[in-house]
């Protein structure tokens, strides 16, 4: 397959580490992919993130990379303290009388965090539901058992983060569960 540096490969990329191998710098190269989703197991502290997404943003040759991460909050986040603030779960900041006021607050530091390390993408808000059959997997993730709180909360944040130059990823369709 030929690969075009002027066109990006429809395809978001990992790596294994904290710095980039030799080969994943050979493969974001040659590939040129759309993006690079970055797990627990890249990030150490800010400045090495730093550095890593400057690498990773020089070897594909496009300051235009996306550069994503899973933060929604709770027990699912990729920027972890004491480097990064810590995140109440969607559901506990559901139960709040101004949950919605929350929610964009906490979409607004996410960005900036974001934005101090060049993160440019977050996998968030989740649209699920809270009913009987859903699994275990999304517990206190999801907002709330009733679709219109889920849809008004998903809104104020994914609104906040585009406000914000952050890309949001919704998740998860047509449901977890």
């Amino acid at each position: 397959m030929i690969y075009s540096k002027d066109i990006p490969l429809a395809a978001m990329l990992s790596c294994q580490g904290k710095e980039l191998t030799d080969g994943e710098k050979y493969l974001f190269e040659k590939s040129n992919p759309l993006g690079v989703t970055l797990f627990s197991r890249n990030i150490e502290n800010k400045k090495q993130l730093s550095m890593l997404i400057s690498s990773i943003k020089e070897v594909i040759g496009r300051d235009n990379v996306l550069i994503a991460v899973d933060q929604e909050g709770g027990r699912v986040r990729r920027l972890t303290p004491p480097e990064w603030f810590e995140y109440a779960s969607p559901r506990r900041i559901a139960q709040l009388d101004n949950a919605e006021h929350i929610v964009k607050i906490g979409a607004e530091l996410m960005s900036y965090e974001f934005h101090e390390v060049g993160i440019n993408m977050n996998f968030a808000p989740l649209l699920d539901i809270v009913h009987n059959s859903m699994t275990d997997a999304l517990g206190d993730r999801v907002f709330s058992d009733n679709p219109d709180k889920v849809i008004k909360l998903a809104k104020a944040q994914y609104d906040t983060f585009c406000a914000n130059g952050i890309c949001p990823v919704i998740k998860h369709m047509p449901g977890h569960g």
